[in-house]
């Protein structure tokens, strides 16, 4: 099992429910991947009101929440950021690619409690989670344009949201728009 403590999927990807009345007749289940930054566009065009003018950071998945065939995420990319402001990871259908990082790691304790921190540290890492879901075998090497087109995505993302202490140039402060 990996490491949790590094954004692993086992971290930051976790299935939800979301059912509202009526049900469509035929109940779907689908794979695909949404986030909690996802609620604003869809709630709004559920309430009928107009968007905001200034940015908003969620998008409209209004045809996954009503059953529509065919219905896709409409992101693209998803980022995974620290509580440092840094880049660690991003996804982009089933290609997860985990920046060299340090991470702490808490081994197992006794009675409930956390035992010590441990510091661990993981390598450029790119995963096939459509068949390694575990994120157990590094497959950088096999697939360089991959890895290549996720970086030009880390690097847009980094120049808008900035990484570490470095402010991009689309960062908004916290409940601004």
């Amino acid at each position: 099992m990996p490491d949790t403590a590094a954004h692993r999927a086992g971290s930051t990807g976790s299935p939800a429910v979301r059912l509202r009345p009526p049900l469509p007749a035929a109940t779907r289940a689908y794979l695909e991947r949404l986030a909690s930054i996802t609620g604003g566009s869809d709630d709004t065009r559920l309430a009928a009101a107009p968007l905001p003018k200034n940015t908003i950071d969620g998008k409209d998945i209004t045809d996954l929440m009503f059953g529509k065939p065919n219905a896709k995420t409409p992101h693209e990319v998803f980022y995974h950021y620290d509580g440092g402001n840094r880049l660690m990871a991003l996804r982009s259908g089933k290609w997860k690619l985990m920046m060299a990082q340090m991470y702490n790691s808490p081994t197992r304790g006794k009675r409930g409690f956390p035992g010590k921190v441990q510091r661990k540290s993981i390598e450029l890492s790119l995963f096939d989670l459509e068949s390694d879901v575990g994120e157990t075998t590094n497959v950088a090497d096999q697939h360089p344009q991959v890895v290549a087109r996720l970086m030009r995505y880390a690097e847009e993302m980094r120049k808008d949201l900035g990484h570490g202490i470095n402010v991009g140039s689309g960062r908004r402060a916290i409940g601004r728009p």
